[in-house]
């Protein structure tokens, strides 16, 4: 937690870096990396926050994660919420096949979404985009990389009221 500013004011995110100080980044894409320090292992959370509540000039655009995915309790679970008081659509997606034209050597072959309220009641599943012209016109129009043509990646259009957004 940040030590308060004079008159009580915790600081702004553009006031903050890693230890307080700020940290000016240039647009482009950047990578957050959690790992346990000397070799731990765990259950992690990386959570990034659009934290410029100022009239912003910039947008947070993506955010993702990439983890070996397995079953049970060791699924990726990614939780968002939606301010304000108006629907938003969102693109999401579950990259596995197409991960191989980066050099993933071992990428999840045939990945499941779905899509879960905060009740956790189930409101969109996808099992594969199928070559979508439609996924795939959103995908350029957000600047998402292509899906593989007819791979098993899954990918979903959805538009959602504000509130939490998640998968317990």
């Amino acid at each position: 937690m940040p030590r308060p500013l004079p008159g009580g004011r915790l600081p702004a995110c553009s006031e903050l870096g890693r230890y307080g100080a700020p940290v000016p980044l240039a647009a482009g894409d950047y990578t957050a990396q959690l790992s346990g320090l000397d070799g731990s292992t765990g259950v992690g959370l990386a959570e990034l926050y659009d934290a410029d509540t100022g009239t912003p000039t910039a947008q947070l655009i993506n955010i993702s994660a990439r983890a070996s995915v397995g079953t049970g309790g060791n699924i990726l679970i990614a939780g968002f919420v939606i301010s304000g008081n108006t629907p938003m659509t969102v693109l999401i997606r579950g990259a596995g096949p197409s991960l191989a034209q980066f050099g993933i050597s071992a990428p999840l072959a045939n990945p499941q979404l779905a899509l879960y309220d905060s009740g956790n009641n189930v409101i969109e599943t996808n099992t594969g985009w199928a070559g979508s012209t439609a996924l795939a016109s959103v995908f350029a129009q957000v600047g998402a990389f292509n899906f593989v043509a007819g791979s098993a990646d899954a990918a979903m259009v959805v538009t959602l009221p504000p509130g939490r957004t998640l998968r317990n």
